[in-house]
């Protein structure tokens, strides 16, 4: 008892001083100051050994032994500190630091620019201001009722469309917001995903090369007639390039990009149109228009429509950089006509249209584990579509089915019309693909089975039917040939793929042959172009692959090129 008294009157002893840190803490107001934060005193709490626990004696937890258990000369142990009483682990690196900072700037970086371009979307208060005075102006049209009617509700739909264009764009370089998400096949990529047993393939970086280029490899013989005029026009038209502010350079760039849209020239007419739609949104964005006449205002309307059917076909076809001219469409009012003529009746068609593909490529896609397959949406879209011909006038209505036309305009929006379900159906193809080769299919409820069976039957026939007419605008040179031939390769490669695949036999379009074999018919002629006798050769290999390689006649050499004058329309 003794010893235990002993050791209790040292304890108090050792407890009574004041420990170094309380008096180092005591040295005044002025040194606490200036001693930064991590380095104030804290309270320690004494860890006992186990000898003092057991013994539920007060221990001075001095190291390597107690007072104790010195006294006592016995083996002092500690227990193990648990996670609570572990030291504060030490702060990052400065690299890393220096790394979180970078990054932070950088997101900050990019939600500015996203914030700029919904501000952009939503008109700023000096473009809301210029939208009014363009709006302003009423309708001058002077046809029937009936026909007026039909041009208000294509106005009303093309302004107001229900489904709206998204607010920002997926600016990945060369593709829409879906493409990357979604495998289309077109002449010059296809990401084929593992449900689909083919190659996949590039030819991006051909394409360029060959049009870069192509100036430089025709020979004089295959020059287009007049083209020393038009190439005498260029020169002066590129001397006034610099006046931003002039409808006439405008109206000239207009025409420019479709001589070179006509001689089937993509990336001419990309490089002339980008150009005027890049002096669209500069005189958009000032106040010049309001010094406008009404007439002038009237002709740079057109002039901006006529740049945006054109930029966007461009954009879908090529896989082109989106230029922000969409942005501008809720601001500029449509082309007004004072007669009942074809020609402004296929304009606002041709518009309505290409709006409404711009705006699929962007919401409708498929990709596995993702949330954009949506028959629902699709279902709504087509519905629209539906609505949009049955409203159409009698200038421009063209049949639903097979039967030849003789008017290149009717033929082109026809054909248009066609392209747009299929691609609104092409996802339900690629849902039904992917189900039928994991064979998880029954995960699909019975109603959206049957929706999205009956989808993609309108895909695979809705190719037929286009393939069926696109020899009305591949028969020589027209406006609408450039597109027809795009859309009607990648609805021939449609076609190989889907050919019979066990989960599209429902569809019995996917066993014709046929089909196929006039659409490779309605290419060869073109074969001369090397983006098409490149693309040829990738069909040859899929036939091959699918087992179309003992078609009579299919894979022989190909006919005489298509002559390279102008077809009047």
């Amino acid at each position: 008892m003794a010893m235990k008294r002993k050791h209790d009157a040292s304890a108090s002893i050792d407890h009574a001083r004041p420990p170094p840190d309380e008096g180092a803490a005591s040295t005044g107001p002025q040194a606490s100051q200036s001693t930064p934060v991590e380095y104030y005193p804290r309270k320690r709490i004494a860890i006992a050994c186990n000898v003092c626990r057991f013994r539920k004696t007060k221990c001075d937890a001095a190291k390597p032994s107690c007072g104790f258990c010195t006294d006592l000369g016995i083996e002092c142990t500690y227990r193990k500190p648990t996670v609570g009483d572990r030291v504060k682990p030490a702060g990052p690196p400065p690299e890393a630091l220096v790394n979180i900072e970078r990054r932070l700037s950088q997101l900050e970086a990019r939600l500015e620019s996203t914030n700029q371009v919904v501000q952009n979307s939503m008109l700023s208060p000096s473009i809301s201001t210029n939208s009014e005075v363009l709006l302003s102006h009423e309708c001058r049209s002077r046809g029937s009722s009936v026909n007026r009617g039909v041009a208000d509700y294509i106005n009303a739909n093309v302004s107001n469309p229900s489904v709206s264009t998204p607010v920002s764009y997926d600016f990945a370089y060369r593709q829409t917001a879906t493409e990357a998400l979604t495998a289309r096949p077109s002449l010059l990529t296809f990401r084929a995903p593992p449900y689909i047993h083919v190659e996949s393939w590039d030819y991006t970086a051909e394409f360029y090369d060959d049009e870069i280029l192509a100036d430089r490899s025709e020979s004089p013989e295959n020059q287009a007639p007049g083209l020393d005029y038009f190439a005498r026009g260029c020169r002066i038209l590129e001397r006034l390039s610099l006046r931003t502010g002039s409808l006439p350079t405008l109206q000239c760039r207009v025409l420019q990009a479709s001589y070179f849209k006509f001689a089937i020239r993509p990336m001419q007419t990309w490089n002339s149109i980008t150009q005027a739609a890049r002096d669209c949104m500069h005189l958009l964005t000032s106040r010049i228009l309001e010094r406008m006449s009404g007439s002038e205002q009237e002709a740079f309307h057109r002039v901006f429509w006529a740049c945006s059917t054109i930029l966007h076909e461009l954009e879908a076809t090529m896989k082109m950089h989106p230029t922000g001219l969409r942005h501008f469409h809720e601001i500029v009012s449509l082309p007004q006509f004072e007669e009942e003529d074809s020609g402004f009746y296929y304009f606002l068609a041709q518009i309505s249209l290409r709006k409404f593909l711009t705006q699929s490529l962007e919401v409708v896609g498929y990709h596995s584990g993702r949330v954009i397959y949506a028959p629902v949406v699709t279902k709504e879209l087509q519905k629209q579509v539906r609505e949009w011909y049955d409203h159409l006038p009698s200038a421009v209505r063209f049949p639903m089915d097979a039967t030849p036309v003789f008017d290149s305009r009717k033929s082109f929006l026809r054909g248009q019309y066609i392209a747009l379900f299929v691609v609104l159906g092409w996802p339900s193809v690629l849902k039904i693909m992917e189900h039928g080769e994991s064979g998880d299919g029954v995960l699909l409820d019975h109603e959206t089975l049957t929706v999205t069976k009956d989808q993609a039957q309108g895909c695979i026939r809705g190719c037929c039917l286009f393939l069926s007419i696109a020899d009305e605008q591949s028969m020589g040179r027209k406006m609408g040939t450039h597109f027809t031939l795009w859309a009607a390769y990648a609805m021939l490669a449609t076609l190989i793929i889907t050919f019979n695949c066990p989960a599209l036999a429902f569809v019995e379009e996917t066993r014709q042959e046929h089909h196929i074999r006039n659409a490779y018919e309605i290419l060869r002629p073109w074969d001369h172009l090397p983006m098409i006798h490149r693309g040829l050769e990738r069909i040859r290999i899929l036939m091959r692959q699918a087992g179309l390689a003992d078609m009579d006649g299919v894979l022989g050499e190909p006919p005489a090129p298509v002559a390279l004058g102008p077809q009047t329309e």
